[in-house]
């Protein structure tokens, strides 16, 4: 049986010599199949080399998503714990100012037959009396006209001393009873844009205090009053957005923070 063979000729155009190769059937089959064989083992390790750097790079793009979401999820986290403290503050508010309390009904049929007029009001002491009350009362232990007594008896502080706020704002019950704050007298009352109905003190030289948003004053100019007594009741006159007490406490002509001096629960 003869010998399969391929002859390969080689004819190079620039020169008359002539290259003849000849290899057996068999080997060139072999060749050609190795060839395949690597080129399609090139293209397979092609395929998965582009496969693993995609899968690289998802994973990291994965990783950052991740890392973003732990951050998002941690500044919800912190929203929703102001959130549920912010709930807490309002429902405590709600139930200083009696929010959800309806007040009754007023039957004015029955108020028509029980009406009286209003006692008139005092009239003001003069300045000569208002002076000789303040010279008995210079006599008297300097420490009771500090003002100390907080001037009402359930509250939240809902605003504090600043230079743009030279007092004290402290939320209660609307009708709340307002107490003076140390011994002295009325030295001024009156209805302010701002303030509303106010209350001015004078505690012998050195202190005055003023209480205002009040709803109405008990007392009048140069009434004479101890610490402890009802001189008003809280209310939400002149510029407010809900009831409140402004109160402030001045000290030789300059405004202090009056946390300073009364034992306030912040």
């Amino acid at each position: 049986m003869s010998r399969k063979e391929v002859t390969f000729v080689l004819v190079p155009n620039y020169q008359n010599k002539s290259y003849t190769k000849t290899i057996s059937l068999f080997l060139l089959r072999t060749i050609l199949v190795l060839v395949v064989v690597f080129i399609v083992g090139l293209g397979v390790l092609s395929l998965l080399t582009t496969r693993f750097y995609y899968r690289l790079l998802k994973l990291n793009y994965l990783n950052r998503r991740y890392a973003e979401l732990e951050k998002e999820h941690a500044k919800i986290q912190s929203l929703k714990d102001k959130l549920a403290q912010l709930e807490q503050e309002s429902e405590k508010i709600k139930n200083m100012l009696g929010v959800d309390k309806t007040p009754p009904p007023v039957d004015f049929v029955s108020l028509k037959g029980n009406y009286q007029p209003a006692a008139p009001e005092k009239p003001a002491r003069t300045e000569k009396a208002t002076s000789e009350i303040l010279t008995s009362q210079a006599k008297k232990t300097k420490f009771h006209f500090i003002p100390i007594q907080i001037p009402l008896s359930n509250y939240v502080v809902s605003k504090g001393f600043s230079i743009t706020h030279q007092g004290i704002d402290l939320v209660a019950s609307l009708g709340s009873k307002v107490l003076a704050t140390a011994d002295g007298i009325i030295k001024k009352t009156g209805d302010d844009s701002v303030y509303g109905k106010y209350v001015l003190m004078q505690h012998g030289k050195d202190y005055t205090s003023f209480y205002g948003h009040l709803s109405r004053a008990t007392k009048s100019r140069g009434d004479t009053v101890e610490r402890g007594t009802v001189i008003g009741y809280l209310g939400a006159t002149g510029r407010v957005s809900a009831p409140h007490l402004h109160f402030e406490i001045t000290y030789k002509g300059e405004k202090v923070d009056p946390a300073k001096i009364l034992k306030l629960n912040q």
